[in-house]
């Protein structure tokens, strides 16, 4: 079972993860600069795959220190103010990965830079075996429809949400690993986070699908297992805020029936107010940021009155519950 704990964690580090401009319009479109704002863009990959298997190191060897200067603080800028929710997921894929490759290339260039590119990438897919087994293991029971279309939607939202959680918990992992370099940690971080942009998004298409014939998963129809896995991969929708959107209003008819719990009702409409750039309402959203050594919430809307809210949806205290989440952001 999925406790408050972990499905809060599990918000907060897919909304670091996935770098949504928090004050800018979700509506956004790629603006030409991102072709065009980090120096080396002519000779950098065009497609995920080659982004994968690009030679970063040997891209970045002979940079003279000014120009490696340089082109680190591009990359920083353009990670800073890229938005991606809205846009192609190759275009998203390949973007990310040679951001965070040439990044590191630069920063680690030597001997040693293939090295850490190898064994990052051994790692995530490594684990990602690892990991896909363990959840399919995991996976509780769920009450088989008699309906078989009911059945099929049963079985396919198990299929996603087994990718889903697979690759979060090698995200969490990630936070605190030691047996590889901390450069072959990045890469690994990279690769992992690819592979969950490809899983999102599959999700988030399957999900559209069955909401176009049901209003929701709900617990009377489906059970309680699939009911949980819906909302978890619309909670993860983070590239399609629209839908995450239109998925909470969904919602709000179920909210006092076992079929949406109320603290995950939270979650989601926090969410769905951080891509809008409007401030939440129970602070359950972070920026990702750690300031004077505590977590950050995101904006709060009548911060004075935010516990009352969270008491009313069944959340802990918001000094309580930022607490939790401490060293995952703060050591990082």
């Amino acid at each position: 079972m999925l406790t408050l704990t972990r499905f809060a964690a599990l918000s907060i580090l897919s909304s670091a993860l996935i770098s949504l401009t928090s004050c800018t319009s979700s509506h956004q479109t790629t603006s030409s600069k991102h072709s065009n704002d980090v120096s080396f863009s002519q000779n950098m990959p065009i497609d995920p795959g080659s982004a994968l298997r690009f030679d970063y190191c040997q891209w970045a060897a002979g940079k003279s220190a000014p120009e490696t200067d340089t082109l680190i603080g591009d990359i920083k800028n353009a990670q800073e103010s890229d938005v991606y929710a809205n846009q192609p997921t190759d275009w998203v894929r390949t973007r990310r990965l040679t951001l965070a490759g040439a990044g590191l290339a630069l920063k680690s260039a030597g001997p040693q830079c293939a090295t850490h590119f190898a064994r990052g990438r051994d790692y995530a897919d490594t684990s990602y075996v690892k990991w896909k087994r363990e959840m399919t293991e995991r996976t509780p029971p769920f009450e088989l429809s008699a309906n078989p279309k009911k059945l099929s939607i049963q079985r396919n939202l198990r299929t996603h949400i087994i990718e889903d959680m697979a690759g979060r918990e090698i995200a969490f992992l990630l936070f605190e690993e030691t047996s590889i370099t901390p450069q072959a940690v990045e890469w690994a971080k990279a690769v992992n986070f690819d592979r969950l942009t490809v899983s999102d998004r599959a999700s988030t298409a399957y999900l559209k699908t069955v909401l176009d014939s049901y209003d929701w998963v709900s617990y009377a129809e489906f059970g309680k297992e699939p009911s949980i896995w819906a909302f978890l991969i619309l909670q993860h929708s983070d590239l399609d805020p629209e839908f995450q959107e239109m998925g909470l209003s969904r919602l709000t008819p179920f909210l006092e029936t076992e079929s949406v719990q109320k603290p995950m009702y939270a979650m989601l409409s926090d969410r769905v107010s951080m891509a809008k750039g409007e401030p939440q309402l129970y602070g359950t959203q972070t920026t990702g940021a750690c300031v004077e050594g505590e977590v950050e919430p995101y904006r709060i809307q009548r911060p004075n009155g935010v516990d009352g809210r969270r008491a009313e949806m069944g959340l802990p205290p918001l000094e309580a519950y930022l607490a939790q989440f401490k060293t995952m952001i703060c050591q990082n």
